[in-house]
């Protein structure tokens, strides 16, 4: 939970060992469902690590640096039935997307275990490599809830296959994809980000072993995480990924890290995602876009691109359910964008798709 300015003795008591922290249980209700929208910012990944394991740890990111040459990301749970491969996917009940590559990765929850059935790689435009789709027969563990402090599960199998159409290679490669995943819940403490601090949060170390392999190439990836993660909070509050390949050569080890920016609350989930209509979808930019909220208010009219960059901005104040134009700039690409209002006490956020008039 978010710590407030002042304990009463009653909440006091709650905590388990004296003046420290209760040992957190997290439940499913973080876990994305659709229509969830999640903005996170990349940080700065040197001079960060995860720290120890344990009780009672105390985590202090409050100083952390923005890595300013990136936008905000939104982390976006989808319908997986108005993506474009929703047919190899048939039993997803979410697809989220991932920036900043712009992946789909699609999940179904079985009671309180939650699996990726596969993912959609976003092309590598620079060096023309493809999309691809990998649909799994076997699906990769991602979460066993509720999330507790020293609980382990697996490591878990995994395995799918997938097909590499590329320009560079003279005929189409058929792949196995198989391996493992784990996940070990190592520590519980105190969090503090730039945007505030958290008691009984738990740590969870996630652990992915990866091969793919055809009849030309073997490739052997290991990745591991840890994730901190809260109660009442969406997704997870702040996260370290790292990458490695360990075959056909051993590679460096990749860092990111990100903290969630807006940290969603489960139980106001429905404050978060308010929606508006928005007029005509699609639109040819250069056009006036328009817009009716449910309610009179003013604040932040915002237009970000797929990767969440910032291209438009207005603030503005509107009266209930009267059309509100906005015209859009002559200048922006094609593509899908996100329209968020952020106001004092909420924010509103619809998917519009931009067509080009030249």
């Amino acid at each position: 939970m978010k710590r407030l300015n002042t304990l009463s003795l009653a909440f006091a008591l709650l905590f388990v060992f004296g003046s420290g922290n209760a040992q957190p249980i997290i439940p499913i209700d973080i876990w994305l469902v659709q229509g969830d929208l999640v903005e996170v910012k990349r940080i700065l990944p040197g001079g960060i690590d995860e720290g120890p394991a344990g009780a009672n740890q105390s985590w202090d990111f409050s100083n952390i640096s923005i890595d300013t040459t990136d936008p905000d990301f939104f982390w976006e749970a989808l319908d997986p039935a108005t993506t474009a491969e929703a047919s190899s996917f048939s039993d997803a009940d979410i697809a989220v997307y991932i920036p900043p590559r712009g992946d789909l990765v699609y999940y179904r929850t079985v009671g309180e275990t939650v699996e990726s059935v596969g993912m959609v790689t976003a092309p590598i435009d620079s060096i023309g490599f493809p999309s691809l789709v990998i649909p799994y027969d076997d699906a990769e563990l991602s979460g066993t809830f509720p999330l507790e402090y020293d609980k382990s599960v697996g490591p878990e199998s995994f395995s799918g296959s997938y097909t590499l159409d590329y320009d560079s290679i003279p005929f189409a490669l058929d792949f196995e994809r198989f391996g493992t995943s784990s996940c070990n819940c190592d520590a519980y403490g105190t969090l503090t980000l730039p945007n505030g601090t958290w008691d009984d949060v738990l740590r969870c170390r996630w652990d992915l072993m990866a091969t793919d392999s055809s009849s030309f190439s073997k490739s052997v990836t290991h990745s591991w995480s840890y994730l901190w993660y809260e109660a009442d909070t969406k997704l997870w509050l702040f996260a370290i990924y790292y990458n490695e390949m360990l075959e056909p050569i051993s590679g460096p080890i990749s860092k990111q890290v990100f903290y969630n920016e807006n940290a969603i609350m489960v139980a106001n989930e429905e404050v978060a995602t308010t929606s508006f209509e928005i007029f005509p979808n699609p639109i040819m930019s250069g056009q006036d876009l328009q817009l009716v909220f449910p309610e009179s208010l003013s604040g932040n009219l915002q237009l970000f691109t797929a990767l969440g960059q910032l291209v438009q901005e207005e603030t503005i104040a509107i009266s209930a359910d009267t059309p509100f134009q906005w015209p859009l700039s002559e200048t922006l690409p094609a593509g899908l964008y996100t329209l968020r209002l952020q106001s004092a006490d909420q924010q509103m956020m619809q998917k519009i798709l931009i067509q080009t008039s030249r």
